[in-house]
């Protein structure tokens, strides 16, 4: 018997080893990976990217360098680490790169909270979005996330009108609502303060349309930066160091209450905008 349980110990040991090990070239771990087997490598001066052999790599993955130069720059932070991005072409690979996501296929990028791996999935493909777009609103969590502890990035995710909404307006994103489309049912429902107070949002009705959830974000924080960018800049240095306070430090940043602050945004909305995003 003691050779019996013996033997299954090291057995058990072997499978749990190999499990682990396969996890770096066929799943989570693959950004760490020293092999990636099935996949090309796109080194630039900051990124490497890494897609499926036989593939074509879309041209806007060239660009990041630039990208997270004007991340940089848009956010006021470093992104001191180097970026890996990962394009998934079919959603078995994104699946077991995470896990998380596995069932759901309405995910179109994902940044681990570490801020230094970006995955693209197929969705954007599919849908025929703009990878750039997509890309640049990745690249406001990596830039945030790098800038901030591990816990804090993972906090920061209960605060999604700053953290999406500043990710949004960084990738000048087209994809969700248009403005016009926007403009139209935010003066006709006037329903902002439900969708950015996270506490409100039992009290939408129907559906949470996240598609229009991420233009009201933007616009909101933009909306906040016009008004007063240090202010805005103090703001998401203090709540991405502790997210959990960011209602209380609003008004003593912004002046007025986050509720009023949504009221005046809502008041301030024009008619019409003939303007191009």
């Amino acid at each position: 018997m003691p050779f019996v349980w013996k033997r299954a110990r090291r057995t058990a040991f072997l499978a749990l080893t190999l499990f682990f090990l396969m996890l770096f070239p066929y799943g989570p771990l693959f950004p760490w990976s020293p092999v990636k087997p099935g996949y090309e490598h796109l080194a630039l001066a900051r990124a490497d990217v890494y897609y499926p052999k036989g593939t074509q790599l879309d041209a806007e993955y060239r660009k990041l360098d630039e990208y997270i130069a004007e991340s940089e720059q848009f956010h006021q932070m470093k992104v001191s680490v180097r970026m890996c991005v990962v394009a998934c072409n079919d959603w078995a690979a994104f699946g077991r790169f995470n896990p998380q996501y596995r069932n759901g296929r309405a995910v179109g990028a994902v940044t681990l909270a570490t801020g230094t791996v970006i995955y693209v999935s197929p969705k954007i493909a599919e849908r025929g979005f703009d990878v750039g777009e997509f890309l640049r609103h990745e690249l406001s969590h990596a830039t945030i996330n790098q800038n901030q502890s591990l816990m804090a990035a993972w906090r920061l995710m209960d605060v999604p009108w700053l953290v999406e909404g500043i990710a949004v307006a960084n990738g000048r994103q087209k994809s969700y609502y248009s403005r016009e489309e926007f403009l139209a049912r935010a003066l006709r429902e006037k329903d902002l303060l439900l969708f950015i107070d996270p506490s409100r949002r039992d009290e939408v009705k129907g559906i949470f349309d996240m598609r229009y959830a991420y233009p009201t974000w933007r616009y909101f924080n933009e909306y906040l930066m016009a008004k007063d960018r240090a202010a805005y800049q103090r703001y998401l240095q203090a709540v991405m160091k502790e997210p959990q306070v960011w209602r209380a430090r609003f008004a003593p940043e912004f002046g007025v209450s986050f509720e009023t602050a949504v009221e005046r945004f809502q008041s301030s909305l024009p008619v019409a905008n003939p303007a191009a995003e």
